[in-house]
């Protein structure tokens, strides 16, 4: 059996000088591949070269909502620069995030559509990351429009009406470890 894990962090500080170990240890599990997703200059950098160097690593480049502020055309063009690597297979993580409100609903909401056009302008998925956002996340890929390769709901921990509500839309759900809590009872429903 092989595994692709969709959704890792292996270009964060706490894995530097221990990637090539941490990948041996995936194919030791039977993860072959593993995509590595960037959500800020750091990370997106990171993310892009680790999948140069590994032929089993991929890349999602995209900017994060809690960095929302912080977009602007010099980060859009280097983000689009990258899409045409034939290592990205997606843009994200993208989205809103009202837990931490870095920035103001209208600027998460605003990046949020601008990157979903990348990705529809660049024949992309996209990968979503919501956070005490459901409503308003739905809102925006509805009003948005999702490309021919659609989208996922990264590490979904909402109710089933609203997974139901994004699969209509053609979106893709996901579940993390989330769904194993006790007390996690919606997303156990919406994963049942």
């Amino acid at each position: 059996m092989e595994i692709f894990d969709t959704h890792t962090h292996l270009n964060v500080e706490n894995f530097v000088g221990k990637e090539a170990e941490e990948i041996a240890l995936a194919r030791k599990l039977g993860v072959t591949r593993m995509n590595i997703v960037g959500f800020d200059q750091s990370t997106i950098k990171r993310s892009l070269e680790l999948s140069a160097q590994f032929p089993e690593l991929y890349s999602t480049i995209g900017w994060h909502p809690t960095e929302a502020g912080s977009y602007n055309q010099e980060v859009e063009d280097m983000i689009v620069q990258n899409l045409a690597n034939p290592r990205v297979i997606a843009l994200g993580e993208i989205g809103l995030d009202y837990h931490w409100m870095e920035d103001p609903k209208e600027v998460q909401i605003e990046v949020f559509k601008r990157q979903i056009q990348l990705s529809k302008d660049h024949d992309l998925p996209f990968v979503v990351h919501t956070r005490d956002a459901l409503e308003d996340t739905y809102q925006v890929i509805k009003e948005a429009g999702i490309g021919p390769r659609g989208g996922i709901m990264h590490s979904y921990s909402g109710p089933l009406y609203m997974a139901q509500k994004f699969v209509d839309l053609g979106m893709t759900i996901s579940f993390s470890g989330v769904v194993t809590f006790k007390k996690a009872l919606d997303v156990q429903e919406a994963a049942q």
